[in-house]
Order: structure tokens, then C-alpha cells, then sequence
């Protein structure tokens, strides 16, 4: 009969056995698990690409990648073309590859030109991409929210706004008031006007740093302005005519008279020695005194200063500057003011 130490020693012995045979077990599964793993990593497997720029393809291939399976079928990956699945990704059987083309775009911003690649995105994601940011009011070209989906410049508009305060005078208004105690035409300025001041508020645009836009936004008052205040006579004197002008004369006498017209011949001197022009009428002496004064709507204050072998009794002869107002004027009835001295 064996001693308890050497009972132990004996199931020591057998426990390690046993341990030896469950490893040697677990590696042979793991070598049959990765030698299966990399049959089937290693098998051909069958997928479609989809070029953008080009017709879909049927492949056979082992490779693991799908960078590797495009570079093995011949198909080149440029710069900013998107490959989904992503080239990292594992090839697997039956799989649909498709290859988004990338085409350049020039970004003018800020003084500088950028080229980029992109595969047609918006204005905005492709500027994002550039590293170019937008302010609030900036403004691109083409629109921010436009997809684009060819070679295209984009031009980025910075836009700033600022104020503007202007200080400006605000002008008097002039209150005409009736006076019966003065005759017409007379004028007396009783209270004299002043003006005031405003500021006037402005909202200035910037665009790349050129004003291009310049908006009122507000007024406001600082002095108020003072108006004028004019009495205007109107008190009817007898016998005054308004002229054109707004000007009252006095008259003696009124006459309906015939008119003609003429023009200043050569050397152009009156019967009473002066220069003839406009404001010079030709009249008979037995009916108008030369030197009388005259008034005649629609030609003017004038002078009697010259005679005419037509004209007699009631006609008188107005000088005109052109011959193309004297036949325009033709012969006319005309009412004469006869003026007072």
C-alpha cells in the first residue's frame, strides 16, 4: 500500500497529461479555424463596378481590399474621386462598387485663388471642404445653396455693413399770410426763417470692400426749424394788371388792338433813334404816343419807339427776336395795357 505523498505525486502526474492532450486539442482547432478563415479570404469572389466617367464591369477577383480589387481590375482612383464601399473596406462576394469622379474647382476668396476637387456637392459644403468660411451677410457666386456638378469658378463675395451719421439742415417753409390793409403785389416778411438740423441715419454696404449700396434708415430731428412768415398784400388797387411774372403795373387806359409781327432789318435802327428788339412795338403817334409804356399779355412790358408805313389807326407792329416766333405770332387781336407814368 503506497504512501499519501505518493498517492499525490501520482495525481499531479495525471492532471498534467490530461492538461497536455486539451492543448494540443485547441491548437489543432485553431490551426483548421485559420487555415478555413483564409480559404475563404482567399477565395475569388465576384463584383460590379460602377464608374462614374465609364460602363459597369463585372470582376472575378481575391483580393482582399477594395482599393486592391480596382487596382488588380485596372481602374485608376484619382484625387477627390469617392469610392463606396470606402477603398479600406473588405471585398465581398457580390458586391457593387460605384466611383463618383471628382472635377476641379477655382475658389476666388479674399484675394486668393483655391483649387479644389469635389465630386458635386453645394457651393457651401465645397467651400467648408476649402477651409473657407462664410460670414453672415457674405454672399457667393454661384448661390451658396447650388449643387454643383461640373468644372466652375466660385466667387465668394465678402459683404459688411456699417453706419453712417450725417448731420443736415432742415429747410424752413414759408407761410404766405393775406394782409387786406396792403395793396396787391405789396409783400412784408414778418417773421424771417430759419432752418433747423437733422441727423440723418445711413446704412452702408460694403462688397469686397467697395461701397456698393448706401440706405437711409432714419431721420431725427435736433432743431426745429423756424418757419418764414410773409404778408402778401390784397387789397384790390384800381386799375393794376398781374403781369406773367406775378408783379402788378398800373394802367390809364385798356384797348383791343390788331397785332402783327416783325423782325429787326438792317442797320435795325426805330423811328425814334434806338435799336429794335424784343420789347420795341411800332405803332401810329395819333394813337399811341411814341414813348408810351405798354403792357401786352403773352408778349410783355414794351416801348411805342417806332412807326410803319402799314401801320395805322388801331395796329400795332410787335418786334420778335426770330423770324420763325414773328410768322409763328401771325396777326392777332391783342389787348393793350396803356401803362401810367
Amino acid at each position: 500500500m503506497s504512501s499519501p505523498t505518493e498517492a499525490f505525486i501520482g495525481w499531479i502526474r495525471r492532471d498534467t497529461k490530461r492538461s497536455r492532450s486539451i492543448t494540443r486539442a485547441a491548437f489543432v482547432l485553431l490551426l483548421v479555424f485559420t487555415v478555413v478563415v483564409s480559404v475563404r479570404a482567399f477565395a475569388i469572389k465576384e463584383v460590379t463596378i460602377y464608374p462614374e466617367d465609364g460602363q459597369p464591369v463585372t470582376i472575378k477577383t481575391a483580393a482582399l481590399r477594395v482599393g486592391n480589387a480596382l487596382a488588380h481590375s485596372g481602374i485608376e482612383i484619382r484625387e477627390g474621386d469617392v469610392v463606396t464601399p470606402a477603398l479600406e473596406a473588405p471585398v465581398r462576394n457580390g458586391d457593387v462598387i460605384s466611383i463618383r469622379r471628382a472635377f476641379p474647382v477655382t475658389i476666388h476668396a479674399d484675394g486668393r485663388q483655391i483649387e479644389v476637387k469635389t465630386v458635386g456637392d453645394t457651393v457651401g459644403q465645397i467651400l467648408a471642404l476649402a477651409g473657407v468660411a462664410l460670414n453672415e451677410f457674405d454672399r457667393t457666386i454661384p448661390a451658396v445653396f447650388d449643387r454643383i456638378q461640373e468644372p466652375v469658378s466660385i466667387e465668394v463675395v465678402r459683404v459688411e455693413h456699417s453706419a453712417l451719421n450725417v448731420i443736415m439742415p432742415v429747410a424752413y417753409k414759408t407761410e404766405r399770410r393775406a394782409d387786406p390793409n396792403m395793396d396787391q403785389g405789396q409783400k412784408r416778411v414778418a417773421q424771417t426763417g430759419v432752418d433747423g438740423t437733422q441727423e440723418v441715419s445711413y446704412r452702408l454696404t460694403y462688397e469686397n470692400g467697395k461701397l456698393t449700396g448706401k440706405e437711409e434708415i432714419g431721420r431725427k430731428v435736433l432743431v426745429e426749424p423756424v418757419n418764414q412768415i410773409v404778408y402778401e398784400g390784397s387789397r384790390v388797387v384800381p386799375n393794376t394788371v398781374k403781369t406773367s411774372s406775378g408783379t402788378y403795373l398800373k394802367y390809364k387806359e385798356v384797348r383791343t388792338m390788331e397785332a402783327t409781327a416783325y423782325i429787326p432789318g438792317t442797320p435795325g435802327i426805330t423811328a425814334t433813334g434806338i435799336k429794335a428788339k424784343k420789347g420795341i412795338i411800332a405803332v401810329d403817334p395819333r394813337v399811341i404816343p411814341l414813348g408810351t409804356r405798354v403792357y401786352i399779355p403773352g408778349y410783355g412790358e414794351a416801348l411805342a419807339a417806332d412807326t410803319g408805313r402799314l401801320i395805322k389807326g388801331n395796329i400795332i407792329d410787335l418786334c420778335m427776336p426770330t423770324l420763325n416766333e414773328a410768322i409763328q405770332f401771325g396777326r392777332r387781336q391783342v389787348t393793350v395795357y396803356i401803362l401810367a407814368d
